[in-house]
């Protein structure tokens, strides 16, 4: 199923009906943002393509598709944003959440056309689906809230019988079978961080090349805020200064079980070689990563992970010294 949205619905999103000079600096970030509500169009588009496909019948995996298609342009939108204003150049006040709305409004009275119903006849038909769906956004932004704290997906797709040998996983009742939970929705944001729409949470990539961002470098648990997170934020690493060292259960959403090691998803631990910038490349070593976590017996022991086997592990603080990989966002 293909839908071809007019350019005159993107136009009246994005431009309001007298113009006034632009800078360049707010051409370029019109031309992004038109760039992110195609994206947008299409996203939505392939997740109803999906849903017809399958019979109609799996609403919840359609809703989860939608889910991750306004997560990822939310978090593109941000991220253009954030580099225009480090740029010293903001980019103009839009209504973002409303552009999203009206945007998927009229896509849904596409889908409906196409499945039998009446295709409204111009924008101000159009406009009367987006007020519907306007005032039906306390509720959904309730339900998506809801939605993104649910838990995570493991990532395992395997079964084992008692032994360890891998089984087929029809029948077990293991994780492997039935797979269930949010999946995570990761976006390389080519500046050195990756996005996962699932949490809300950025995470710094780690390279190989003697930079702060480097996977080598090893800190006390003290350094990791005062030197690590410190210089992150005075350089307003990828555009923001509210980095921080990440908590047991952020840090913890990165483990994937489906193996082999190190037990991260495939967006991470990318073509490690040296030389290699977190912007090309993502490196992991065999050392724990530290988490902001202490243990409640022990408070002078440190909560970490270790990612050549997705287990926890405890760090004595006073002495020991561990990888650092950085976050921002999330609830």
């Amino acid at each position: 199923m293909k839908v071809v949205i007019p350019t005159a619905l993107f136009l009246l999103a994005l431009s309001s009906e007298a113009r006034t000079a632009e800078t360049m600096a707010e051409r370029d970030c019109e031309m992004a943002r038109h760039t992110l509500v195609g994206k947008l169009a299409a996203c939505l588009q392939k997740a109803e393509d999906k849903f017809v496909r399958g019979g109609s019948l799996d609403a919840e995996k359609r809703d989860e598709s939608i889910l991750v298609c306004v997560g990822k342009f939310d978090v593109s939108w941000e991220s253009v944003d954030s580099k225009a204003a480090a740029s010293g150049t903001p980019c103009p006040s839009v209504a973002k959440d409303e552009i999203r709305d009206f945007v998927g409004s009229c896509l849904s009275a596409a889908d409906a056309a196409l499945a039998g119903g009446v295709l409204p006849v111009d924008a101000v038909a159009c406009d009367a689906e987006y007020a519907d769906c306007r005032d039906e956004l306390p509720r959904c932004l309730t339900d998506c809230s809801n939605s993104l704290k649910a838990t995570l997906q493991t990532g395992q797709s395997k079964c084992y019988a008692p032994d360890g040998s891998a089984i087929a996983c029809g029948g077990t009742g293991q994780d492997g079978e039935f797979r269930k939970g949010v999946s995570h929705a990761f976006v390389d944001n080519s500046d050195g961080t990756i996005t996962d729409a699932a949490t809300r949470l950025t995470w710094e990539k780690l390279s190989f090349d003697d930079s702060l961002h480097d996977y080598r470098d090893l800190y006390s648990i003290e350094e990791a805020v005062t030197v690590k997170v410190a210089n992150l934020n005075a350089a307003n690493f990828a555009g923001f200064s509210d980095w921080r060292v990440p908590n047991y259960f952020e840090l913890r959403s990165l483990v994937s079980l489906a193996g082999p090691a190190p037990m991260v998803f495939s967006a991470f631990a990318s073509a490690c070689t040296p030389g290699c910038t977190s912007v090309t490349c993502d490196c992991w070593s065999g050392d724990p990563l530290w988490t902001s976590t202490s243990s409640r017996v022990e408070p002078f022991m440190g909560v970490g992970i270790d990612f050549s086997t997705g287990d926890n592990v405890q760090l004595y603080k006073p002495f020991w010294r561990r990888v650092v990989r950085a976050v921002r966002g999330g609830a």
